[in-house]
């Protein structure tokens, strides 16, 4: 029990690797808008006005600028539930309390994982996996001040429930159901992510006997209507509180158009003589440029200048027009173009799967001193770390060993699961590797492909390996689902 406790610790200390040589946490440009969002919540906001610069005595002072449009939208990409625990836990405690929960939550889904892919051994294979992610990708998430860690959490979580749900006692059923509904409602990317698993779960469930279809169904049926009742309470407290309406940005309608059928399909429709659409405003300002960048999906959503920028550069209520019109506006190109847009999302996912990159989570150096300068009192927390300042070279040599060590994991794997036999762990690793596949679909089919997104699930490989090497095998004689039937070991 010494040996296998020491092992657990010197896994979660490999996990706060990079906290330690980084010397503060990482985090992203959107980090400062959950905290911002959070401190708004809890009305935190008054206390903390934004710094204004007085301008100099020598200057005259300018005319006032005409007065602006009411906002009269609430973007609601970000969650509510994550913006709220982010700026209380900076409030109360600090920024690094982020960093520890993060390791928590993923270093209890991978107990509750490895207490029934090696049974006696939990605690062994629980700090084997932990110092397995920590050769890839982990230590990088778990310092990161982003809610990406939960999206593999939510994996490992729904994997080990589908497989092993009338094995675990109600405990584990209540911290699996924690852990998921937590990943649930920290992103909406997350929730569609439990959606896009919620089919495998069900087939895959009938295949082993007793109750577990009606525990996996029950387990997952609770965590979507959570996810969407979160989204619906969100939307009337801002309508009833602040007068507004959440809007989420068109996503899908930069997707299609920066992936061709949706900017095809505005050439088509959108000409004098047909009818007027929202989306047919943002085709019109895109045309007032040649450079091939303003099609791309962050460009149109984000960008402001006249070269590249689109979507910033129309009236706000245009723009809240065509954000309620993507849905509707991704269903029309697909029944213009079907072949079109699934030759696409193939092409998306395949290349989101390729892409395995940490080096979103170190932001460029002095971004810590520009979101305090634009942001005030709000970012006061954030500040430069040391990797930061690592070059292109360093850089790149991280990205290969971490390919190295997701390729090895990968043959690991294949090759474990072949010598095992158990087939419980083929079901468990078959709904891990969906869940990184879905992973995929979601990021790059409705935001873009990037290095971020498919690198917070790839950490999983190195874990399930090093779980799969802790498991015992398959005894001789009967199979293992029959076994299963009787299992309620609590």
């Amino acid at each position: 029990m010494l040996r296998h406790s020491a092992l657990l610790a010197l896994g979660l200390l490999a996990c706060l690797s990079v906290l330690f040589a980084n010397g503060a946490p990482l985090f992203y440009f959107d980090t400062v808008g959950y905290i911002d969002q959070g401190q708004a919540m809890l009305g935190l906001a008054e206390a903390l006005p934004p710094a204004e610069a007085a301008p100099p005595a020598s200057e005259a002072p300018s005319p006032a600028p005409p007065a602006a449009e009411p906002d009269t939208t609430v973007v609601g990409s970000r969650s509510a539930a994550y913006s709220a625990v982010m700026a209380l836990l900076d409030r109360v405690l600090s920024l690094e309390a982020v960093v520890i929960a993060n390791l928590a939550v993923i270093a209890a889904a991978t107990a509750l994982a490895a207490r029934h892919v090696a049974p006696g051994a939990g605690l062994r294979a629980t700090g084997l996996a932990l110092l397995a992610g920590a050769l890839g990708a982990l230590p990088f998430y778990v310092a990161y001040l982003m809610p990406d860690i939960l999206a593999p959490v939510l994996i490992l979580t729904v994997a080990t429930v589908c497989v092993w749900g009338p094995a675990m006692g109600w405990g584990a059923l209540a911290l699996a159901a924690f852990l998921a509904l937590a990943a649930i409602l920290a992103h909406p990317s997350h929730l569609l992510l439990m959606v896009g698993l919620l089919p495998f779960c069900l087939l895959a469930s009938p295949l082993l006997a007793g109750h577990r279809a009606k525990t996996a169904l029950a387990f997952a049926g609770l965590l979507a209507v959570a996810g969407l009742g979160e989204r619906l309470i969100f939307s009337n407290l801002v309508e009833r509180f602040e007068n507004k309406s959440v809007v989420y940005l068109p996503f899908l309608t930069a997707r299609l158009i920066d992936d061709g059928p949706g900017l095809a399909y505005l050439a088509e429709t959108c000409g004098p003589d047909a009818p007027s659409r929202p989306s047919c405003e943002l085709y019109a300002v895109l045309q007032t440029s040649d450079d091939p960048k303003r099609l791309d999906a962050p460009n149109i959503i984000f960008a402001q200048n006249e070269w590249v920028g689109s979507l910033q550069r129309l009236p706000q209520p245009v723009q809240d027009r065509i954000a309620r019109e993507q849905v509707r506006f991704a269903v029309d190109v697909l029944r213009w173009d079907p072949w079109g847009v699934a030759r696409a999302v193939a092409a998306n996912v395949g290349t989101q799967l390729l892409m395995t990159s940490a080096g979103m989570t170190l932001h460029p150096e002095g971004q810590a001193g520009w979101l305090r300068d634009a942001y005030g009192p709000v970012a006061a927390s954030l500040e430069d770390g040391r990797l930061e300042r690592l070059g292109p070279e360093a850089r790149r040599a991280l990205d290969v060993a971490h390919n190295a060590v997701y390729a090895l994991s990968l043959l690991a794997i294949l090759a474990l699961l072949w010598r095992n036999g158990r087939r419980d762990l083929w079901l468990f690793a078959g709904l891990v590797g969906l869940g990184i596949v879905v992973n995929a679909l979601v990021c790059a089919g409705i935001s873009e492909p990037a290095p971020r997104y498919h690198a917070r699930v790839a950490l999983l490989l190195p874990i399930l390996a090093a779980l799969l090497a802790a498991a015992p095998a398959a005894p001789r004689g009967p199979a293992t689902l029959p076994r299963l039937r009787s299992a309620r070991t609590g």
